[in-house]
Order: structure tokens, then C-alpha cells, then sequence
């Protein structure tokens, strides 16, 4: 479950890279700041959001 979650993690960190420093890029008061602050907040909140989803999978009964 780590290495798959560190995977996720690791795919939306590069998500969140390429729309910050896009708009860090070509944006002219597009804050540096805000470009980190946005990708960590983004690859955690993703984390969080696929751990609640795996937990709630895990508790469900077996299907058929």
C-alpha cells in the first residue's frame, strides 16, 4: 500500500508542478510562494482523499 500511495503522491506532485510553474511561468504577478504552497497542499490533500477512499473500500464486504 506505501509504494503505491508514494506513486500517487509522486503522479499528482507532477501534476500540480506543471500547472503551478505554468502559471508561475506566464502569469505576471503569479506569486512563488503560492507555487509551492500549492503543490504540496495538492499532493496531500490527494493523499488523504485515496487513503479515505482505500479504507472505505477495505470495510465494504466482499463482493461476488
Amino acid at each position: 500500500m506505501a509504494d503505491g500511495l508514494l506513486a500517487l503522491m509522486l503522479g499528482r506532485l507532477v501534476a500540480f508542478a506543471s500547472h503551478d510553474l505554468t502559471n508561475l511561468a506566464t502569469q505576471n504577478r503569479w506569486p512563488l510562494l503560492l507555487t509551492f504552497v500549492d503543490m504540496v497542499w495538492g499532493t496531500f490533500v490527494t493523499a488523504l482523499a485515496a487513503l479515505a477512499g482505500f479504507s472505505a473500500i477495505r470495510t465494504l464486504p466482499p463482493g461476488e
